[in-house]
Order: C-alpha cells, then structure tokens, then sequence
C-alpha cells in the first residue's frame, strides 16, 4: 500500500466548503444518536449526529483508530446559531454508523447536520438473524431518525425536517431508495437471483429466507416511503433489483447516483448504479462514475491498516486494499458532487 506524508495526507482531508462559502466554514460538533420512541421501540436504534457547533475548549479526534484515521470534532458542543438542512445517512451491509464520518464531518463543516443511525441486523455492532431479516425496516429506522431529530430536545429547533436528504452506500442506497418510495418486489427480485444467483443482493435473500414461503410479503413489499425525503444520493448502491421497477419509475426526489467504475467483485455496478439511473424518472437523474472501488465509499485507511487487519481480524483487510490517496481524492469529488446537488435542489438553504 502506498504511503503517504503527513502533509499530503492533511492536504486530501481538509474538508471543503461549498462554492461561495469558503468563509462560513463551521466547527464541528459530533454526539450521540439514540432512538426508542414507540411504536418501534423493539427496534432502539443508536448512532450519531455531526452538526455545525460553537467551538469550545480543544478538538477531540473522533473515529481514530489503528486502521482508520480520524477527524477533529467537539464532542456535544453547543449547535451553531440557526436552522439548518438534514441528511440522514445509511450504512452498508455490516457497516456502521462511523463509516461515512469523511462525508458527515464536511458536510457538517459547510451547514448541515447529519444523522447516521446504526440499522439492526445489518450493523457491525448487531447481526442478529432475525432483525437482519426485515431489510425493509431500514427505511423505517430513516423515518424514525427524522421523527426523532425533529423532536430532538437539542437538536429539534435546529434542523429542518421537512425537507430531508437521504444518502446511502452500498445496501444504504437500497435504504434511501425505499424512504424515498422504491418498493420491494419479491417476484422480480426472485427472477433476477435465478439469472444472478452470485450477486450479493442474492446472497443476502437467501440467506435471510427472503423467498420462502414464510416471509410475509405485505409487510415486506409495502410501501415505506417517507414524504420528508426530498432528495437521495447513492453511492454504489446495492439491492436495486430487489425494487419493482414501476415503483422505481415512480419516485418523485431527484436522485444522485454515484458509481464506483473499479470492479472489485462486490457489486456489478451495470445491475445496480446503471441499472437505477435507467430506471428513476427522466429528468431526475444525475450520474457520477469514478475510478475507485465499492469500499472506497469507506473512510481512509492507514498506511499499515491492511496488515493490522490481517492479524486481527483476517479476510477483513479487503475494506482497506487500494485505500490510499486515489480514496481520499475520490472523498473530495464525492463531497463536491453531493454539495452541488444538494444546493440545486434547494436542501441547503438555511433558515435564521
């Protein structure tokens, strides 16, 4: 793996601001997302809030580890003065809620809150069978994070609920999809896995019993669509063949998707990111491809990440192969291209 110097590394993580706004950069401030309030509470969620704060006191590295790098952030600091857009943000199979801390922490920087909650089943912290089970409960937890932000003691008079953007990595972006209207379709899913059978969408329905005889199929393919959504963002998004396409044809929030071009053996991005685009409204699309992999979407890896890896946790280390200044570049043209977006479709206006 390629190393870098500590400058060139800082020059690929400093964060940066919209157009135009270079001089309203924010500190940011990062806590703790918790999430109980009926009638889901067999279903906590937890996770966490990075937001535009008053500085105090000294930074803290957040998310530092011997694999990762970290950021600076103040650690439940009083949020800055006005209202601000949200974005609520989901993880991929496995993954959590600190994955896209990269993302959080520069949108944050330029104004915006982000939310990023854990999904049960399909977390690294909680992979229980049955919870992993009911993919569609992850638009669901999206619906509830936005109820829960909006009624945040903290966060409530802050941010602006009704108008809502959504970004998803990986089976994130099938989350999004589905809060902003896509819905399950077990038949064509079905179909597609009997053409496919070695796609990882196809695993994963299997393997959850997505098409037996006893999964419920009103509750999976009912409609979980949330009217606050108003605008989602893909990044290399997973499990769209698991949508009905007349549903997919339907969704009204513009939609960024964002590929990765680099085949890694992960997703078959013809299936999943073209396939999405071909599928959502003509007109609401906007597609950016890039020379990186699925696991890019990640945050920067450390020059020996992949051999702590290999000796902590081995056949782990793929989330760190190729992670050097290709992923950090391709952080900043993903940042660039979710803000440019975001500011087209009016997200980022702010409220006094």
């Amino acid at each position: 793996m390629s190393r870098l110097c500590s400058t060139t590394l800082l020059m690929f993580l400093i964060a940066v601001s919209p157009p135009g706004a270079a001089d309203t950069r924010h500190a940011v401030g990062v806590s703790t997302l918790a999430v109980d309030q009926p009638p889901r509470a067999a279903r906590p969620l937890n996770g966490h809030i990075w937001y535009p704060a008053v500085a105090k006191g000294e930074p803290q590295r957040f998310g530092e580890s011997p694999v990762w790098y970290g950021f600076e952030a103040y650690h439940d600091a009083p949020v800055a003065e006005g209202r601000f857009p949200l974005v609520v943000l989901s993880h991929g199979l496995n993954g959590n809620s600190r994955n896209q801390a990269w993302l959080a922490t520069r949108l944050a920087e330029a104004g915006v809150v982000v939310v990023a909650p854990n999904h049960p089943g399909t977390t690294t912290f909680d992979r229980s069978p049955a919870a992993r089970a009911r993919l569609w409960a992850r638009a669901e937890d999206l619906s509830r994070t936005i109820t829960a932000m909006a009624q945040h003691p903290v966060f409530g008079a802050s941010v602006q609920t009704d108008r809502v953007a959504a970004i998803g990595h990986s089976l994130g972006g099938f989350a999004v999809l589905a809060a902003a209207g896509a819905r399950i379709s077990i038949d064509h899913h079905e179909a597609y896995c009997a053409r496919y059978p070695g796609s990882g969408d196809c695993i994963l329905a299997y393997e959850i019993g997505l098409f037996g005889a006893s999964v419920d199929r009103v509750t999976a393919e009912a409609p979980y669509g949330d009217a606050r959504v108003a605008a989602v963002v893909t990044l290399d998004v997973g499990g769209v063949q698991a949508f009905d396409p007349a549903s997919l044809a339907r969704i009204a929030p513009p939609v960024l998707v964002i590929g990765a071009g680099r085949d890694d053996g992960l997703v078959a991005i013809e299936r999943e990111s073209h396939a999405l685009v071909a599928r959502v409204p003509s007109g609401s699309d906007r597609y950016l491809e890039l020379p990186v992999g699925h696991l890019d979407f990640l945050n920067v890896c450390k020059p020996n990440a992949q051999s702590f890896i290999e000796i902590e946790e081995p056949g782990d280390d793929i989330v760190c192969r190729n992670a050097g200044p290709a992923r950090a570049a391709a952080h900043l043209r993903v940042f660039d291209a979710v803000v440019g977006f975001l500011d087209e479709v009016g997200i980022l206006a702010v409220t006094p």
